[in-house]
Parts: C-alpha cells; structure tokens; sequence
C-alpha cells in the first residue's frame, strides 16, 4: 500500500504512557515500604540494644561499689549514668556507647519511663543529659515517642508500644 503513513495512533501513546505511569507508581510505592521496613528494624534494634543495657546494668548493681547499699538493685537515674558507668567485671565495658538515634523521627529522641517504687514519670529526651523531675526516678523502660510521623508500623502496631 502505498502511501500509507506509518506511526503510532493517539490512543497507543496514551495507553503506553499510563502503564509507564501505573509502573512508576507502584515502584515508588513499594521503595517507601522498604524505607519504612529498614527503619523499623533500625529502631527495633536500638530499642533492644538500650533494653538490653538497662537489664545489665540492673542486674550488675549488685556488685557496683558507686551504688548505695540501700538503693541496690537498682535501674539506672540518666542515661548519662547507663554511656559513662562502666560494667564492674574486670575488663568491663560500658553500657552503652551512646544514646542512639531514633530513625522513626530522624533524631536522637526517646520516650523514658521512670519509676520510683510508688509512682512512674514519663520524660521525652533529645539528649543524654535529660533527667526525671523526681531525681528519685530510675529508668525502667525505653520507647519511641507518640510524636513520630507516622505512628504505626506496618505490623499495625503503633511504635509507643514497641
């Protein structure tokens, strides 16, 4: 046939570029999710890697000379006390190295819940050196905040309940 002109229709153009867009759309789709998964598991980490030292240092309070008799056993004041106490074996390390970095909120920021015996406290720190308002709180457990975006995992749980 001769002078037939060769080329794409309109309605192919259009169909071709939105299974091209329907194909990016789920690619971006599930970069976030993976994103989102790495993060988690970076937080699930930090969060098991504090418990962890908090349970050490609770346990090793026994046999720490610095703690009073009468306050033996005992979980941590500060976190500052958990980075700059070393463990009272020979050859002891410290707790921890330092406070880590929340990945769920991009900074250094935690949900301390401290305990006295009688009552508990919660405190909010960004840093090492934040303390209770009651200096007889000690820290019994660490969390993510309520205030991190978005708020629940992907497991449906929210992460304060981690």
């Amino acid at each position: 046939m001769i002078g037939q002109k060769s080329g794409f229709t309109l309605v192919e153009v259009v169909i071709v570029s939105a299974l091209i867009l329907l194909g990016s759309l789920v690619a971006f789709h599930t970069a976030e999710i993976v994103s989102q998964r790495e993060k988690e598991e970076r937080m699930r980490y930090a969060l098991l890697e504090m418990r962890a030292a908090l349970d050490k240092f609770f346990e090793d309070s026994y046999q720490n000379p610095a703690i009073p008799v009468l306050e033996k056993p005992r979980f941590p004041k500060t976190i500052a006390e958990l980075i700059n106490t070393k463990r009272p074996i020979p050859g002891g390390s410290f707790y921890l190295r330092r406070l880590a970095l929340n990945p769920m909120a991009g900074e250094i920021r935690w949900q301390l819940t401290g305990s006295n015996g009688t009552s508990e406290e919660i405190l909010v720190i960004t840093d090492a050196v934040s303390a209770f308002v009651d200096a007889t709180m000690t820290i019994v457990d660490i969390r993510c905040p309520d205030t991190v975006l978005p708020a629940t995992g992907l497991n449906g749980i929210p992460y304060k309940e981690w």
